[in-house]
């Protein structure tokens, strides 16, 4: 039977000085899902008092419960207000109790290998309260879910540092603020629930929903028959050793051609100002590719593993692979590599130390730093020379883009494995939620349908790593993280996860390749070249369309300083400009800031600033400072530092943020080397 859950949603406001120890939550907030008052209690103890004295089961949303959640767990423990189900195994390892089978005045928690929280699981008096992070359902901020789902609130603007604390009197202004985001939270997860979305993920509601429609539509009904748990299936011993380089079950075989979109600048154009160009970016990538309309087909089942080359009759004549519509192969080879003239690179390598981890290697050749000198070969220890060859392990489309785009030596096929294929698996979901999209009527559905596109694909390539983090208190009186070692997630279906992004960054790869002497840069799914829309080469360019690009927009100037990193000035009228600052690391506010310090535009001052009668006022000084010197897009480049980017450190009592600058690195190209 479904337990019964009251749903809530909440938010901690905590106090922060200059050089503080220590810190508390002087607001929690919360509203409930069948009324509208927000009830601002002045202190975490305060509101477990209030928690403790609800009826039923509670369900409780926090927007970032890693920082929330690290206040309550504190609490908890700092008090000894419960103690945390965590046990060990006979072997050592540390496991925590299911929630059903705690006792009372027990928790656990759910906080992944990387940090990222999930939930807090309670029993209290033979009921669970459950907080739970609404971040994983709706990935935005705040503010942005405001605007994105129109909801009739809106997240106000407050400052954070002052004098508070637990009971502090709340002024008026500051109640506002609270509410509104508690309000804003709400109405976001409303708009959510309402649809069935519930689950502690957005991938799984994707993945629900598509199982639903997958098993509506296919006479078997049965989900696993297609898409079996393939870690759970060993690699025949007959033909396969254990090595656990390439791991000992066909998921983990495959699981070693899974990587990730294509990110790629133009060295020759990298860090130059470029002028009068555009950015196209793919109409839904992940759906498009996806959709038989894109006449892909996808691996399904438990494959047969062959020892060896793939069968000679699924080889063309030059070399690539054709295997029949119903069937889909993956294989490992040996290989020597050198990127042909004119061609992009997109191999990665990122098992051996030889080569650097994110560069797209243009050879297979080992560079040598200090000397400057890339090597062919190497000496074995009988003394016989011999190339330098590395081991690859790719699906059939992007070993057919590997041998388009480089030049390749001394290949030895070892292995592959050969499944059972099929074309429009994800029609019925794709036309659906593309249909939503094109035919949105308002801004929240529209958001909501381009979550179900981009968020299905990711879950089949889950893997069975439920590494996990604990907290213990620690001598110094501060939690600290601890990581425990785990393997027993239900995986997705690592074929098809691997299949959707290597036929993604085909389709870009060749995308760009038809537009080489345009490209100056590429991030998983757009381009941005220097030439006229009517100049672009061998893309449909249209609107809501799978399978094609749509002009995102023209620019009068460009910087691309690396991957993740650029800077794109697109003119809005004779005196104004909208400049579009993308940089991997850096907040937001710190974009305003370098925002305004280039185009010197009222619009870009707003933001920032407080209006004083006729004038606008930089209260921060350090910021005032930064904003007084005029800078150019020549500017951003390795080495600017920005001030005001917040960061977190754990103290007792919780985390605080605080602000430091931001410093982009200098960019290292030793591996650029021709």
């Amino acid at each position: 039977m479904k337990r019964e859950y009251r749903r809530f949603y909440s938010d901690l406001e905590t106090v922060v000085y200059p050089g503080q120890t220590k810190t508390a939550a002087w607001s929690a907030a919360v509203v409930g899902e069948e009324s509208d008052e927000v009830i601002i209690h002045h202190s975490i103890p305060q509101m477990w008092e209030w928690l403790k004295k609800q009826k039923g089961n509670l369900l409780i949303y926090y927007h970032n419960l890693k920082f929330d959640g690290f206040f309550w767990v504190d609490f908890f423990l700092r008090n000894k207000i419960l103690t945390q189900s965590l046990h060990k195994y006979s072997n050592g390892d540390y496991f925590f109790k299911r929630p059903h089978k705690m006792y009372n005045k027990e928790f656990v928690y759910s906080i992944n290998k990387l940090g990222q929280w999930y939930s807090i699981s309670i029993k209290q008096n033979n009921r669970l309260i459950i907080f739970r992070d609404s971040l994983k359902l709706l990935p935005f901020p705040l503010k942005s879910i405001g605007q994105a789902f129109n909801t009739k609130h809106q997240k106000l603007e407050m400052e954070y540092e002052g004098l508070r604390y637990p009971g502090c009197k709340i002024k008026e202004d500051e109640k506002k603020y609270i509410e509104n985001d508690v309000y804003v939270l709400k109405e976001g997860m409303q708009e959510m629930i309402k649809r069935g979305f519930d689950k502690l993920t957005i991938g799984s509601c994707c993945m629900e929903d598509f199982k639903t429609r997958f098993n509506r539509n296919n006479e078997t009904k049965d989900y696993e028959k297609f898409f079996p748990n393939l870690y759970e299936i060993p690699l025949d011993k007959k033909f396969f050793s254990k090595d656990p380089v390439y791991g000992y079950t066909i998921g983990e075989y495959v699981l070693k051609s899974y990587k990730g979109a294509w990110c790629y600048c133009d060295p020759e154009k990298q860090g130059e100002i470029i002028e009068n160009g555009l950015t196209l970016d793919v109409t839904s990538l992940y759906a498009s590719v996806m959709h038989s309309q894109s006449g892909n087909k996808y691996p399904v089942g438990i494959p047969k593993m062959v020892k060896g080359s793939i069968p000679d009759m699924y080889f063309t004549k030059d070399g690539k692979i054709k295997t029949p519509e119903n069937q889909y192969c993956f294989l490992r080879f040996n290989c020597s590599f050198k990127v042909k003239e004119n061609h992009f690179p997109f191999i990665q390598i990122k098992d051996n130390w030889l080569y650097p981890v994110h560069e797209h290697l243009k050879t297979s050749d080992v560079y040598d730093r200090k000397k400057g000198t890339f090597y062919k070969y190497r000496t074995l220890e009988d003394g016989s020379i011999v190339p330098i060859t590395v081991t690859l392990t790719m699906c059939e489309d992007e070993f057919n883009l590997f041998l388009e785009h480089y030049d390749v030596s001394n290949l030895t096929f070892l292995d592959g494995c050969i499944f059972s294929a099929k074309i429009g698996i994800f029609d019925d979901y794709i036309n659906y939620w593309f249909g939503e999209k094109c035919n949105a009527k308002t801004k929240v559905e529209r958001s909501i349908s381009k979550l179900m596109l981009t968020n299905l694909y990711g879950k089949f390539a889950t893997t069975p790593d439920s590494s996990f983090k604990y907290l213990l208190m620690g001598e110094d009186n501060i939690l600290h993280y601890k990581t425990q070692k785990s393997y027993d997630k239900k995986p997705g279906y690592i074929p098809i996860g691997s299949a959707i992004t290597a036929k993604a960054r085909c389709f870009i790869i060749r995308a760009a390749q038809s537009n080489q002497k345009y490209f100056c840069y590429c991030d998983t799914d757009s381009l941005h070249l220097k030439c006229k829309i009517e100049e672009v080469r061998g893309l449909i360019i249209a609107e809501n369309k799978l399978c094609t690009f749509k002009l995102e927009n023209e620019w009068e100037k460009a910087i691309f300083v690396r991957q993740k990193t650029y800077a794109e000035q697109v003119r809005v009228s004779d005196k104004e400009v909208d400049l579009q600052i993308t940089c991997a690391g850096m907040p937001n506010h710190c974009k305003d800031l370098l925002r305004f310090s280039i185009t010197r535009q009222l619009k870009d001052l707003k933001p920032l600033a407080k209006k004083v009668g006729n004038h606008y006022v930089i209260s921060d000084p350090i910021e005032h400072k930064f904003l007084c010197k005029k800078r150019t897009l020549e500017d951003f480049k390795g080495g600017l530092v920005v001030p005001s980017k917040l960061y977190s450190k754990t103290i007792e009592g919780g985390t605080i943020l605080y602000k430091d600058d931001y410093k982009l690195k200098e960019l290292d190209k030793f591996y650029q080397i021709d």
